[in-house]
């Protein structure tokens, strides 16, 4: 006897591993197809599903502002994802904010002086009497002759 298997038969095996996981995939899509017609595409562009598990659906956004939204939506659509009859026992949805890109760095703004300024803070380092504010002065007008 043969133990192999033709792929469709693997693939369409509601027992097997491959079975389970395009079951689970179309669940997703048809749950993802779900949020957009419930939520609108505006709020379900920004929204991911990431996990169904134990009557728990897990949803990602990309901001917290997108997040703030879902979650004031989140009674209504729960209420009506449970009518779907492979949600009937949903009892919770969750949110997290996931962002897409991370943040960029803030670029290091230094100010420029001008050599016009840096002369007049030059000067006015000179004739001050006190040396800790000479010296900043000083320093501040090295940054205009750079």
């Amino acid at each position: 006897m043969s133990n192999t298997r033709t792929l469709s038969s693997l693939l369409t095996d509601p027992h097997g591993p491959y079975g389970k996981l395009i079951e689970r995939s179309r669940l997703y899509h048809n749950l993802h197809t779900q949020l957009e017609s419930f939520l609108g595409r505006d709020i379900a562009s920004h929204c991911r599903i990431q996990n169904l598990r134990e009557g728990i659906l897990l949803l990602q956004a990309d901001a917290p502002s997108w997040a703030a939204r879902l979650r004031f939506a989140l009674p209504r659509l729960l209420e009506q994802l449970r009518t779907t009859p492979e949600l009937g026992r949903l009892h919770e949805i969750r949110v997290r904010v996931v962002p897409t890109e991370p943040p960029r760095p803030a670029k290091s703004r230094r100010a420029k002086l001008s050599s016009a300024a840096a002369a007049i803070l030059d000067n006015a380092a000179a004739g001050t009497p006190d040396p800790q504010l000479r010296d900043a002065l000083r320093r501040l007008a090295l940054r205009g002759k750079r």
